[in-house]
């Protein structure tokens, strides 16, 4: 998708959400924490419906598309960040075990779990008590792909009552998760409740970004309501936001209900502006952010000693610098050129076997 078509601003917003995640997993480069910094992930979500049903809604309503190549060109599109993040992972793991003398998990169960998640699969029990145990923030892209595949395989046969029915339902889910559990903190361990909970924010927020996008002109009324830098500031603020104790879970189904939906509504109007760049230049970086900001950040604690917390949060900052250049690098070096080779193998083996692949 080339710039002209891209929602800049909405790529601006994941890279910001990205940023929030990554404070939270590397706690040790900062002297602080933003309480409602999980709820990046549910962003996450939302955007992905909306850029997917954008960029595929149309084709695979009209059966121009096949559920199954829309499935293989959303692998092409997330697999080779997460392999690279995967292939860091276990260079960590070795580093602990070889280099520092850190006790790690045997390696045949190391082997077993690197297996299940090159595949994209939970390891199970085999590394500890999280979903993903190698590298947490996995389990949204487990999710996401299991939502991507129910879409492919339902687009052409739902309307948009049925898609009306699927959010509601998501978010009937989501309450009942989010008060028994206390929040929305919840999809990436293991149990029936995290399951359920991870589930559910992804298939609301990725079937109401779709439907977000089915009414895209209608949202410029928002936009008049909510600026788009006013729908930025918001969703800063809301991840910026303590605790509430008891209040929390009402806290964030009203944010996940509807500041985030009217946030990423007023942003997609947002046409061409001074920013542009910026924007795009962190949208780029967002996904290799999100999933090499585990690792990255516990080699480098690793290799420091520990001295990082001497400088937080100077040395979280510095930790946002670095890895903003270098995902956008990778972005731009690695993983687009690889992605636009294996599109183009895909599509010419569709032509060569198939019924060309229009649109």
């Amino acid at each position: 998708m080339s710039n002209s078509h891209r929602f800049a601003l909405l790529d601006g917003i994941r890279g910001i959400a990205a940023v929030f995640v990554l404070t939270r997993h590397t706690a040790s480069f900062w002297d602080l924490s933003f309480h409602r910094s999980y709820l990046a992930v549910d962003l996450f979500f939302l955007l992905s419906g909306f850029v997917i049903a954008h960029a595929y809604g149309t084709q695979l309503d009209q059966k121009q598309l096949k559920p199954l190549d829309f499935i293989v060109l959303r692998l092409i599109r997330l697999y080779p960040v997460f392999l690279l993040s995967l292939l860091i992972c276990l260079v960590w793991f070795a580093a602990q075990r070889w280099v520092f003398a850190v006790p790690v998990s045997a390696p045949e169960q190391l082997g077993a779990a690197a297996l299940l998640t090159a595949l994209m699969l939970p390891p199970g029990l085999l590394l500890g008590g999280a979903l993903f145990p190698i590298n947490s923030p996995y389990w949204s892209l487990f999710f996401e792909l299991v939502m991507n595949f129910i879409y492919g395989y339902t687009k052409h046969l739902l309307r948009e009552k049925h898609h009306w029915l699927v959010v509601g339902a998501s978010f009937l889910v989501l309450t009942a998760v989010a008060i028994r559990h206390g929040s929305l903190d919840i999809g990436y361990g293991h149990g029936i409740q995290s399951n359920v909970g991870g589930f559910a924010r992804a298939s609301f927020g990725i079937f109401l970004g779709a439907l977000l996008q089915s009414r895209f002109e209608s949202m410029r009324a928002i936009a008049r309501r909510v600026p788009p830098a006013l729908a930025v500031v918001l969703i800063v603020l809301v991840l910026i936001s303590p605790s509430a104790g008891i209040f929390d879970a009402s806290i964030d189904l009203a944010c996940v209900g509807l500041i985030f939906p009217v946030c990423v509504a007023s942003a997609a109007t947002w046409t061409e502006g001074r920013l542009q760049r910026l924007w795009l230049f962190l949208g780029s970086a967002s996904y290799p952010i999100y999933v090499l900001h585990v690792p990255t950040g516990q080699l480098l604690s690793l290799a420091l000693g520990g001295l990082e917390r001497n400088w937080a949060p100077i040395s979280g900052i510095l930790l946002v610098i670095v890895l903003l250049q270098v995902s956008a690098l990778i972005e731009r070096r690695l993983d687009f050129p690889l992605r636009r080779c294996l599109n183009q193998r895909f599509r010419h083996w569709r032509v060569a076997h198939c019924q060309p692949m229009k649109g």
